[in-house]
């Protein structure tokens, strides 16, 4: 299934099960927004997995137990 065009966020993205699911989405054409509490963590995975996948891929710290820190995520990845 192909996924050009559009956009997913995914939370706990920079390491383990996230970042799987983040290299799989980037691989079938997705832009990824990586959100995840560890900011410098999902800095590291978006550069390498934007060198392997050219695709446009962001990190955004999120707190999800914050409603505010969650919100502002979205806010930030939608602009």
């Amino acid at each position: 299934m192909g996924m050009e065009g559009r956009v997913a966020i995914v939370t706990g993205g920079a390491r383990g099960i996230g970042r799987a699911i983040t290299e799989a989405l980037a691989n079938r054409g997705a832009d990824v927004a990586i959100a995840d509490v560890k900011l410098e963590l999902a800095e590291q995975s978006a550069k390498e997995i934007f060198q392997s996948t050219n695709r446009r891929i962001i990190a955004v710290p999120v707190d999800v137990s914050s409603f505010a820190s969650a919100s502002q995520m979205v806010e930030r990845v939608i602009n």
